[in-house]
């Protein structure tokens, strides 16, 4: 926002996907200057998104519990699994966000298969240009101790 506020052609994007509980939706918002705003009003389509939708998201923006109780189990589940890949050798970058993206110790597919069948469902990401890598979505403390779980049964000796 500070970098809106000077004036820099910034767009910042932001999802209602987990924060929110909303992601299902598909709706976000985007803040930025006003003549950036005003050449996306000149682009974006009409009736893009269902008013259900809309009004989700408006409800979603006012329910603070929701809001804080969501941030608090990412970060604590952030922390748990960085503990947790460390102490296994799994590699991993360092993210501010609701996931990660690792280093899986055996073939990308073969561990996505795999953990599926412990029960645990982490998504390939060929397709958005990091071959080899795996998504893992930072989720409630059984999410992730069930996730450490699975991992721990599949490491290679």
């Amino acid at each position: 926002m500070p970098y809106v506020k000077e004036g820099h052609n910034v767009v910042a994007i932001n999802s209602f996907s987990k924060t929110y509980g909303l992601a299902g939706q598909r709706i976000g918002y985007c803040y930025t200057t006003a003549t950036i705003a005003n050449y996306i009003r000149q682009i974006h389509k009409p009736f893009l998104l269902p008013i259900t939708s809309i009004e989700a998201a408006i409800g979603a923006l006012n329910d603070y519990l929701f809001i804080e109780e969501t941030v608090k189990t990412v970060h604590e589940g952030r922390k748990y699994l960085i503990e947790s890949f460390t102490s296994l050798g799994i590699m991993y970058w360092p993210t501010q966000g609701n996931f990660f993206i690792i280093d899986p110790p055996i073939p990308e597919f073969d561990f996505t298969d795999k953990l599926m069948q412990e029960g645990v469902m982490v998504r390939p990401v060929s397709q958005f240009g990091a071959p080899g890598r795996v998504r893992i979505t930072i989720g409630t403390r059984e999410a992730n101790e069930a996730l450490i779980s699975a991992l721990k049964k599949i490491q290679p000796a």
